[in-house]
Parts: C-alpha cells; structure tokens; sequence
C-alpha cells in the first residue's frame, strides 16, 4: 500500500504518515524511492490510534513500541516496566473518571492481555538446538577442515548437546542447543555500560533522541536487507544490540540468523527474547576468533553497535574475522557511532578504562579496518546527531553531539 492510501485509510494527510516514519513508529519497506506499507505497519498505525485514545503522548507511545519491539514482552524486567507506565496512566485517567470510564475500561483490557501475555511467556521455553543441516556451514576455525560430532544428543533434527572436534586439536561443545567455544564466559566482557544484558536498562540510560537515531537507523539497515532471496544467512555479534530484537518477527523459516557473543548471560537473553522466531537461530558463545564458521557460510553481516563495541572491549574490529566467513557478495550493514566527535565524553569514560584507545572510536577508523580487510565502504550516510541539549548518552560531557553513521561496506572488486 502507497503512502497516499494508506493515510487515506487511517483518515490522516501524508505528512503526518511521514512524521511518524520518521519517529520510527512506522517502518515500511521502500521500493523504486516510495515508501511500501504492510500488515505490520496497519498494525503498528492501529496502536498508534489505540495509545492515544489511551491519551499518552507521542513520547510515551515511542516507549511503549520500544519496550514491546526490542522485547516482545518476553523479558520480565521489561514485561513490568511496560505495565508501570501503563498502570500510570490508569491512576491520571482516575483523576476524572466521569468524563474517561469508557477510556479506562479500554486500558484495562489492555492491561489485562499484556499480563496475560507475560505469563504465557513465562510458561514458554523453547529450546530447540542447532538444525542438523547447519553443520555443513562448520569447520574448524584453525585449519578450515570439516569438524567430527560425537556423543550427541538430538531434538528432531536439532542438536541440542554434542561434542565438535578436529584432528588439528580444535573442541567446541554443544550444551543445551548453544555452540561453545574458547573463551565463552558466564557475564558480558563489555564494560562500556552496567547492566548490558537488559532492553529495560536502554530506556534508563538513554534519552529520547539517543533512541530515536537508533530506530532511525535500524530502519535504514533493515532497508539494506535482501527480500526476495530464497534463503539467507546473517550474523550478528559480538555485542551486538537491538536490531534483532525489533526486526526477527520480518524474517522468515527461510532466514537462519546466527548471533555470537562472549557472554552466556547475554545469549540466554537473547534466547528469551526470540523464543517465537520464525527463523533458525544459531547461538554460538566464545572467542570471534574461535567460532567454527567455514568460509563462505554468510550471506550477510549486522554490525548493530557491534565495531564500537569491539573497539571499546578490545580496542580492534571484528573485520579480520568475517573477511573468512561471508560469501563473496556478502555485504556488511552497520550503525557506528563516532565518538571522537565528542572528545571530552570519550575522555571521560577513559578515566575508568584507561585501556581504551580513544583515536580509534572514529568512522575513520573503522573505514580504515574495514579497507585492511578486504572490504570497501560503498555507502555511508549520518542518520543525525544529538542535540546536547540533555543527557542522551553515558559519560556524556556538556553539550557535545553524538553522530550516528549507518554504512554498507562489500568486498573490493
């Protein structure tokens, strides 16, 4: 559906349309430079109707997709956040219940659907392993050789507990549907933030301009994204972010999405999170440098925060890594954010980490890895920067302004 249409349907003019693609609350495909609207977008315009009538603001309607988006009310901490700011709103209408009780009983429904669907959730685990077909995607990360499984244990067709081994000496295991490998820990080795596990800890620590950049260029990336393959194979991590979180219910049983990270803590999050994918998801805990993927395995990488992220844990990219595993015509899709556009914020987070090397938190940078590499940057674009007008970042210092640059990079011709 046209964009004209579409307003036409929800009786509104196209610029209001516009003006909520542009806070993120919409987030139709774009085909030939015009805006394409979907079911989800007639689902998400329907919420938007149904949380104003519930008389939140366009500031608090954006939380409310944030929270529901990145977590889908699978986690907790995030599930009781979301009734708080609901419950909220309940006692205001209270206020002036004569004029509101039809308004009241409406968000008691909702109140009443989003805790069932919270409990629901909390009865649901779903853990069905790594697809049996998978394997042919694995090698042995040292010498490229065909990993040997013993001692495994099945779901169907999905390993959930198996051994992985190679000649070379290389061992990986799989434990309880998950692939571990070196250097797999219990807690997240990224220091940049407390609580890093948590969508919840996102609305606590960033302002409102910080996340609506964010969506904005989640929107972008997910853009970027092939629609009409017949099969297609991502990656995520390590650290990655959010864009999963938001964009998994897109992708279909044809999509495997493969997420790695350091930390169990914070697979198991994600594994809440996305219990009711469609897709296959691979979790794949360890080392970049240890993860078994064969050459040529992905058709696509999602650097959701994950350079950055890289750059202040290690102080390197994760681009030497991937330059073995994505196909030839594999591109890589990324947010980065350039902190040494704000020189004095950077510096402060280097008194609590004086490892970090600063000069590298650039775009620069980056651009420069990627290039060692065998990648090319062939678009770039800055999506926009905070104001400095309140706090939207940690450690940020005064008035300074963050960049946020999505990019997509492919392989040198």
């Amino acid at each position: 559906m046209r964009i004209g249409a579409f307003a036409e349907k929800y009786n509104m003019n196209v610029s209001a349309v516009r003006y909520y693609v542009e806070r993120g609350l919409l987030t139709p495909q774009r085909r030939n430079n015009q805006y394409v609207f979907d079911d989800d977008c007639m689902k998400d315009m329907e919420k938007i109707l149904r949380y104003k009538s519930f008389h939140f603001s366009l500031s608090e309607i954006e939380l409310l997709f944030f929270l529901q988006r990145n977590s889908q009310l699978q986690d907790q901490s995030v599930s009781r956040q979301f009734l708080e700011l609901l419950n909220k709103k309940k006692l205001q209408l209270n206020q002036d219940l004569d004029t509101l009780q039809q308004t009241i009983k409406d968000l008691d429904e909702e109140i009443y659907r989003s805790t069932q669907k919270t409990e629901t959730a909390s009865l649901k685990k779903r853990m069905p392993g790594i697809p049996l077909m998978f394997l042919e995607k694995l090698a042995c990360p040292h010498c490229n050789a065909p990993l040997q499984m013993q001692n495994a244990h099945l779901n169907g067709t999905h390993i959930l507990d198996a051994s992985l081994s190679c000649s070379c000496g290389y061992h990986a295991t799989i434990q309880d549907g998950i692939l571990l490998c070196t250097g797999h820990t219990d807690v997240t080795p990224f220091k940049a933030y407390e609580n890093i596990e948590s969508v919840a800890y996102i609305t606590e620590e960033y302002g409102k301009e910080y996340r609506s950049l964010m969506e904005k260029s989640y929107l972008w990336m997910y853009h970027q994204i092939p629609q009409n393959r017949d099969s297609l194979t991502m990656l995520a991590g390590p650290f990655t972010f959010n864009f999963l979180l938001q964009y998994y219910t897109k992708f279909d049983e044809d999509t495997t999405i493969i997420i790695t990270d350091p930390s169990l803590s914070r697979i198991a999050k994600f594994q809440e999170y996305l219990q009711d994918a469609a897709s296959a998801i691979i979790y794949i805990a360890g080392d970049l440098d240890a993860v078994p993927l064969c050459s040529g395995a992905v058709d696509l990488y999602l650097d959701d925060f994950s350079a950055n992220n890289c750059i202040f844990t290690y102080n390197r990219t994760p681009y030497n890594v991937l330059s073995h595993w994505l196909a030839k015509d594999a591109p890589l899709i990324g947010l980065f954010l350039d902190y040494c556009k704000t020189p004095r914020s950077i510096r402060a987070f280097q008194k609590e980490h004086p490892d970090l090397m600063t000069e590298r938190m650039s775009f620069s940078y980056a651009k420069a890895s990627l290039q060692r590499n065998g990648f090319a940057v062939t678009q770039s674009k800055i999506i926009g920067q905070t104001s400095g007008r309140e706090m939207e970042f940690h450690h940020q210092v005064g008035r300074e302004k963050l960049p946020f640059l999505v990019y997509r990079a492919e392989r040198k011709k």
